[in-house]
């Protein structure tokens, strides 16, 4: 995976075939003739079979927009056998089909950059180019140069191409035929890292999406599957953790894939730096489905970032059919041959995510600059790993190693990369359905030509070389001097040797303190300490196979000085003073500074003001220094507060005076009256004094400091202690009066009442001492006082206050007031009945013993005066309440109802004997009712009912309830059943009739043809004649409900078929065909092997009429007749003479006895001149359309079907003139 800018691309496409196993190039530096100087790797592919595809470029000059591509092939020894250069042209991907067709996409060169795809024969000829314009400067489709990886031409399984470009505002995917036809087109919203043909049909791509060029701020990386119409089949993205960024895609042949990217986080030391995540087909993880590694340096005792960015590939070996991982990083810092060469490690992995070895292949450039991998895959070729390389030196280097990490003589080492297994989350994820973008156009101009351009290939290897050894120190010196160490500090030791040592040895002098030196880090050694002043030499040896080399160096010590001690912080009295002290030493001085700019060098100084004071003391090994801080002691400031409660003599005070730096200040409480009579004293500092009485008071606070300085300060206030007042009142109220007079009744030891506060419970008071207040409803109501004094100490009471309400009563009575029926007189007061406490009746002047609310009369037909009187509880009369009472009769009647069928009115009626009536009131029983005296009612379900009449009279009274009980019969259901419709036999009939509900049916009458009749639940009529006939059934109750029934009776025979006529040969079988019955009887049964079944074998002689009697399934009875002609064997004239006297015609004697005959004459052409019928009488007279034919031989076909075989006669008959 390619994360770098480029300058210069070159594309390269090598096929191999099997090689020799162990056979490994090295390092091949490659250029070409027209490009010797500026030429760069750009990207290599696997090709079609065992072949690859290394791509790279050149500028002109030095730009973005112009260069040239090159393109060249190798065969299995790796001589290259075709070399091309394509102009004006930057490929960015590439893949090979299996006919050697190449398929590229790239950037035009050109002001205007433009993404083309391109086909290349096999022979070198472009045979057609796809264009997506740049139309304007808002156009999506701008190229982007840098990202190469972001391009692809992936070859799908069924032959078309697919292309991932990667544009300013647009990521997106092209699939083309490979004649150029466009097949679609998707537009994604995340940049495609990779992708490839995947398992199943499908396409599978790791993408990305982030801020900045080199994915440092990734926001979203994930998997992804497409069929072949681009439609998503699954998205997953990274979950866990969210800082893996993945961009690179491979698979194996076993079903799996893996992804390949980097831990985006910013401290990748502490986790991962490059990531590989293992997934099935169905892209599914699983637990330590994922590693992650970063190279390691022992000469900084940490983690680089040495596989941050790499290529996967999955290589198959052919041995051991075991697949193997191989991971090409970027770039690494071990420094070689004086900085001509860098290394890139190759780290190689089983398919289980083990590591089985790691190593540096060194690569040569001029300068510090690390190598830059670019190859777009890693293809293994047999037992060889290829990867393509560029560095600064503006060439093209392949790279060849075996599965086990070997160069053959060129050198490398192994290198040292730290790996932990991981377990990924992925979780399903979606986007908008990819929409097509653009169909690319055809470009008819092609600017680009391909030339042959021979690779100038030259053979390297890095040359094994001793080491240079070298070291640093590192330590931290004073004033950044790094001519002399002081005595005492921490040196670390640091290895810089070159040319990849591997043996080291330290030689230290005996003044280097050693007791706790750190070599956890090796070659690295810190805390190493000299207790010497002098210089004093240091050795390293560095060692490897070729050779070593020993560099000396010396470290010059020196002493320092003595740290300035100015003692702890402390505190002085006013006036007094304290010395610092501080004697220079050699090589070194010393200044006091302070506070408020104080500036001294003086060996002795003495401070008199409070501040902080800092000695600072310079010399070769430093700066050292040391602060105190003096406070010079103020005096203290008395201040204090208190909280007076109403009605409390104890008081609490709370001190809040300033100490000003005393500690543990002295306080002393004095407590007088108001005439300076000392009532006590106390040392608290927060008392709480109890006065004797509610007066007025004098208090002192005095504050002095603990520590012997004579500062002091006082202070004295004055207070009242305060008495609380007593609330109450009283409230004078009349009956049926809103108005309330209210009366205070509070006091106030020592003081006088300063103000009122009445609530009446209703949102409304007053401030007067003693109101006057109107409510607006009855009842309680509760009423608070609150009287506060002059010095502002309150009191609240509460009592209810009841406005009494004087009862007013109204005398209702029930509606019906009947003679000699029950009836109340009901009293309404107005009021609450537990307000009540009596009330009085009179009927007619006469009192009542009742003390309720209601009063029960029964009384004969008359007047009646009723009176009532009510008290209420609060002692309130009500005035008297006088009721007029009539009494009248109650009327008497009787109902009558007949009985009825459902569906048919019922007559009903009444008649009042006794009283007057006013309203009449039916209910029928069946949730009918009806108001008139007399009528009908027509029930429509039948049943037994209840029916009510009530008369009401005027005054209300009703009648007592006269009942009649009422049978409502059903209307029955008329159905019967027949026992046969044959003809010839009795006709019987069974009633099936019911009721339905309720009744019986008690007569049942038949009536057949219209002409004859019957009574009875079964009838029988006589037989009849085959027809159609009408039956009907008439059913009824004994209240006259009935129903009638007629059906239409169809009298038949039975349907009987004796078969076909006929015709047979003497003495042969023939099977007769009958049917439509259940059984059978033929006739004669002498000539049948069994004349009871429906298809006897007949055996005849003669012509014979058969005869057939059969019953079908209803019993009825049915006859057929068959006729069986014999006939005798054919026989065919073979010749005839239409011109002479005797067979004039050729004729086949009883042919038309034989069912189906066909007959066909032909002449020597074939041609059918003859076909005969029952209308010719099958003779044929010599003739064809009415002429004439010549004599001669004709063909006759005759075909005959009897019914049970067909049989066919051939021969020739000659016609003769």
């Amino acid at each position: 995976m390619r994360l770098y800018p480029f300058v210069v691309c070159i594309t390269l496409v090598n096929i191999f075939f099997p090689s020799v196993k162990g056979q490994v190039a090295g390092q091949r530096n490659i250029q070409y003739t027209s490009a010797p100087s500026s030429l760069q790797s750009s990207v290599m592919v696997k090709g079609f079979g065992q072949s690859y595809i290394q791509t790279g470029c050149e500028y002109i000059n030095g730009g973005n927009d112009d260069g040239n591509s090159f393109i060249t092939k190798y065969d299995s020894l790796n001589n290259p056998v075709v070399s091309i250069k394509v102009s004006r042209y930057l490929i960015r991907g590439i893949c090979e089909d299996a006919n050697n067709n190449l398929y590229t996409i790239g950037i035009d060169a050109g002001t205007t950059s433009k993404v083309s795809m391109l086909k290349i024969s096999s022979t070198g000829s472009i045979v057609w180019k796809k264009t997506i314009p740049q139309t304007d400067n808002s156009n999506t489709f701008i190229p982007d140069y840098y990202p190469y990886d972001f391009y692809k031409a992936v070859l799908l399984s069924n032959g078309n191409i697919l292309f991932n470009c990667f544009a300013t505002n647009s990521r997106s995917l092209i699939i083309l035929s490979p004649d150029g036809t466009f097949i679609r087109s998707a537009d994604l919203p995340v940049i495609i890292g990779d992708i490839e043909q995947g398992f199943n049909n499908t396409i599978t791509a790791a993408y990305f999406d982030r801020v900045g060029f080199f994915g440092d701020n990734v926001t979203v990386s994930g998997v992804i599957q497409f069929d072949y119409n681009l439609r998503i089949i699954r998205n997953k993205k990274i979950t866990t953790p969210s800082s893996f960024f993945i961009y690179g895609v491979s698979s194996d042949k076993n079903g799996f894939y893996y992804f390949n990217g980097v831990d985006s986080s910013a401290n990748p030391s502490a986790t991962a730096g490059g990531i590989i995540i293992k997934l099935d087909s169905q892209l599914s993880t699983a637990p330590g489905n994922t590693i992650a590694f970063v190279g390691t340096s022992k000469k900084n005792c940490g983690q680089t970032n040495d596989g941050r960015f790499f290529k996967i590939a999955v290589s198959d070996h052919s041995v051991t059919v075991m697949e193997n991982l191989f991971f090409i990083s970027l770039q690494n810092s071990i420094i070689y041959n004086n900085n001509s060469y860098v290394s890139v490690p190759v780290l190689n992995f089983d398919t289980a995510l083990n590591m089985q070895w790691s190593k540096n292949m060194f690569i040569r450039q001029d300068s510090l600059n690390p190598a830059f991998m670019v190859s777009d895959d890693i293809v293994e070729v047999k037992d060889n790993i290829i990867f393509s390389i560029r560095t600064n030196l503006n060439s093209a280097f392949l790279y060849y190693l075996d599965t086990a990490g070997n160069t053959g003589n060129c050198y490398h080492s192994n290198a040292d990369f730290a790996v932990r297994k991981l377990s990924s989350i992925l979780t399903d994820t979606s986007f908008n359905t990819p929409v097509s973008f653009y169909v690319p156009a055809p470009t008819s101009n092609l600017a680009n030509t391909i030339t042959a351009d021979p690779a100038i290939i030259t053979l390297e290897c890095v040359p094994p070389l001793k080491p240079i050894s070298n070291f640093v120190t590192d330590y931290s010196n004073p004033n950044n001097d790094t001519s002399t160490i002081c005595l005492n500090t921490a040196i670390r030791f640091i290895d810089s040797s070159k040319n990849d040592p591997a043996v080291f040895r330290w030689i230290f002098p005996l003044e280097a303190d050693l007791s706790n030196a750190d070599s956890s880090c090796f070659p690295n050694i810190s805390n190493v300490f000299f207790t010497y002043e002098g210089i004093f030499p240091v050795q390293l040896i560095a060692c490897n196979n070729f050779g070593c080399d020993t560099v000396t160096k010396y470290i010059n010590t020196r002493l320092q000085a003595t740290p300035p001690n100015l003692g702890n912080d402390t505190t002085i009295c006013p006036g007094d003073s304290i010395a610092l002290i501080y004697i220079n030493q050699p090589n070194s001085n010393h200044e006091f500074t302070g506070s408020n700019g104080f500036l001294s060098s003086q060996d002795t100084i003495y401070i008199t003001e409070s501040g902080t004071y800092t000695c600072t003391v310079i010399s070769d090994c430093g700066v050292l220094s040391d602060d105190i801080t003096v406070t010079v002691l103020q005096a203290p400031m008395a201040a204090f507060t208190t909280n007076i409660l109403c009605d409390a003599l104890s008081i609490s005070f709370t001190n809040n005076s300033e100490t000003n730096g005393n500690t543990n200040p002295v306080y002393n409480w004095d407590f007088f009256t108001a005439s300076n009579v000392l009532l006590g004293s106390s040392a608290d500092e927060n008392p709480v004094f109890t006065f004797p009485s509610f007066d007025s008071f004098r208090v002192q606070l005095s504050v002095s400091s603990r520590v012997g300085c004579a500062v002091s300060d006082s202070f004295s206030s004055f207070l009242y202690v305060k008495a609380k007042p007593v609330a109450a009142f009283t409230a004078t109220t009349d009956c049926g009066n809103f108005e309330v007079i209210f009366n205070d009744n509070s006091i106030v030891a020592a003081d006088t009442l300063q103000s009122w506060l009445w609530d009446f419970g209703n949102g409304q008071g007053s401030a007067e001492s003693n109101p006057v207040f109107t409510f607006s409803t009855y009842g309680p109501a509760p009423v608070t006082l609150t009287t506060t004094s002059s010095r502002g100490c309150s009191d609240t009471v509460t009592q209810t206050v009841v406005i009494k309400e004087k009862p007013v009563v109204i005398l209702n009575q029930t509606s019906n007031v009947c003679a000699n029926n029950p009836f109340y007189i009901i009293a309404t007061a107005g009021i609450a009945d537990t307000a009540i406490s009596n009330l009085l009746w009179w009927i007619n002047d006469i009192p009542q013993g009742e003390n309720n609310d209601s009063l029960q009369l029964i009384k004969p037909a008359g007047n009646y005066t009723v009176k009532n009187l009510v008290v209420s509880s609060e002692g309130c009369a009500s005035d008297t309440a006088i009721k007029n009472i009539v009494v009248e009769e109650q009327p008497q009647v009787t109902a009558q109802v007949g009985n009825g069928c459902a569906g048919t009115p019922v007559n009903f009626s009444a008649q009042v004997l006794n009283g007057s009536v006013a309203t009449h009131q039916w209910y029928f029983g069946d949730g009918d009712s009806s108001t008139v005296l007399s009528g009908t009612h027509m029930y429509v379900l039948p049943g037994n009912f209840i029916v009510r009449y009530i008369a009401t009279g005027a005054n209300g009274c009703s009648s007592t309830v006269d009942s009649v009980i009422l049978f409502i019969e059903s209307i029955p259901e008329a159905a019967f059943s027949l026992n046969t419709t044959c003809a010839g036999k009795p006709l019987e009939f069974s009633a099936l009739a019911s009721s339905n509900a309720v009744g019986n049916i008690t007569n049942y009458n038949w009536i057949f043809d219209g002409t004859q009749t019957a009574n009875g639940i079964n009838v029988s009529f006589p037989p009849v004649a085959p027809g159609s006939y009408n039956a009907t059934l008439t059913a009824s109750t004994a209240n006259g409900c009935s129903a009638e029934k007629t059906e239409l009776i169809d009298v038949r025979n039975a349907a009987i078929s004796a078969g076909n006529d006929a015709a047979v040969t003497a003495n042969t079988p023939y099977t007769l065909q009958g049917n439509g019955a259940v059984s059978y009887q033929w006739q004669p049964a002498g000539l049948l092997d069994n004349a009871l079944t429906a298809k006897p074998v007949a055996t005849i002689k003669n012509d014979q009429l058969f005869i057939l009697e059969a019953t079908d399934v209803n019993g009825c009875k049915g006859y057929d007749s068959v006729f069986i002609k014999v006939i005798g064997n054919i026989f065919i004239p073979s010749a005839f003479n239409p011109s002479g006297i005797i067979n004039q015609v050729w004729r086949i004697k009883d042919l038309a006895d034989y069912g189906k005959v066909k007959l066909a004459v032909y002449n020597r052409y074939g041609q059918v001149v003859f076909e005969g019928s029952a209308a010719n009488n099958y003779s044929w007279d010599g003739t064809y359309k009415n002429k004439p034919q010549p004599p001669g031989v004709y063909v006759y076909v005759v075909q005959i079907n009897d019914g049970r075989r067909v049989k066919d006669y051939k021969g020739t008959v000659t016609l003769i003139r």
